[in-house]
């Protein structure tokens, strides 16, 4: 990945067992990287430095977790998602000038075979305090 682009990652992933972060190399000189990577010909080499971060070290712009949302009133079970983070890219009509937008949701989980893979699809096993037996939820 080269070009302006990276300028909107000042972090990326250094450790991708670990997903940790650390800062940008290639953002102080993009413009450098860019010309370098336009002035290429031929086939991108692997024992050549590259002219930009790889998409794997782009980190993760949205974060999710599952809910499961009971109706009080008729014991209705559903499975929803909090989701948060960045949505996308905004440009200043103006100055023309990025930034970032930042939102949050909460979307329903789809009903296929995506249940089935939740955590909160598993039923819950409860002891039964007076008889000392386990049972489903």
């Amino acid at each position: 990945m080269t070009g302006w682009i990276v300028t909107l990652f000042p972090c990326l992933i250094v450790d991708w067992r670990t997903k940790a972060l650390g800062p940008n190399k290639y953002l102080g000189n993009w413009k450098a990287y860019f010309d370098a990577a336009n002035a290429r010909t031929g086939w991108l080499r692997y024992d050549v430095p590259s002219e930009g971060p790889g998409i794997h070290a782009v980190p993760q712009a949205l974060a999710s977790a599952p809910v499961r949302c009971i109706d009080l009133l008729n014991g209705s079970k559903k499975e929803l998602r909090f989701v948060a983070g960045m949505f996308g890219v905004s440009q200043d009509g103006d100055t023309g000038a990025l930034s970032a937008s930042f939102g949050w949701a909460v979307v329903h989980e789809p009903a296929v075979d995506a249940a089935a893979a939740s955590p909160l699809s598993e039923p819950v096993r409860v002891l039964d305090e007076v008889t000392g037996k386990w049972i489903a939820e």
